[in-house]
C-alpha cells in the first residue's frame, strides 16, 4: 500500500498568492482561485486555496514521522494562517484496487490527532481506485 499525503489550504477570503511568496519552499501542486471554473465542477470554486503534494509513503507510521517534524517546523504558522483566513486540511490518498495496494484501514493515534487538532489541521482520508496495470 501507498500512502500519499497532500496539505490542502484553503479559505473563501484567503490570499494564496501572498502566502505561496512568504513560502518559496513550497512546491504547489494545484492552486485555485475563488469564482474560478474548473471543467469537471459545475459550480465555481467557493474559495481560494492550493494543494500541497507532502509526502509518500508505503506505511502509515512512515507517514506519520514525517507529518510529526512537519507539525513542530510549522508550528507557529498555523495560528498565523488562520488569522489570515486560512484553513488546513492534510489529505492521506490511499490507492486500493489490487490486492497488494488494498487498504482495510488506516488508524491514527490520540497523540497525532490531538497535535493535529491543536494546530487547526482538518484530515482527510481519500480513497483512489487503481487498476493491475497501474499498480
Amino acid at each position: 500500500m501507498s500512502i500519499t499525503v497532500v496539505w490542502r489550504v484553503r479559505g473563501e477570503n484567503f490570499d494564496i498568492a501572498q502566502f505561496l511568496l512568504k513560502h518559496p519552499e513550497l512546491t504547489p501542486g494545484r492552486v485555485w482561485k475563488k469564482g474560478e471554473r474548473v471543467r469537471w465542477k459545475r459550480e465555481p470554486e467557493c474559495d481560494s486555496g492550493v494543494n500541497i503534494p507532502f509526502c509518500e509513503h508505503e506505511t502509515l507510521d512512515e507517514v506519520m514521522v514525517v507529518v510529526r517534524r512537519w507539525l513542530t517546523i510549522w508550528a507557529k504558522e498555523f495560528s498565523a494562517l488562520r488569522k489570515r483566513g486560512g484553513q488546513s486540511e492534510l489529505d492521506f490518498a490511499i490507492y486500493v484496487g489490487v490486492e497488494d495496494q488494498f487498504a482495510v484501514k488506516i488508524c491514527f493515534e490520540p497523540r497525532d490527532l490531538l497535535r493535529l487538532a491543536r494546530a487547526g489541521v482538518s484530515i482527510a482520508v481519500s480513497a483512489y481506485s487503481v487498476g493491475a496495470e497501474e499498480a
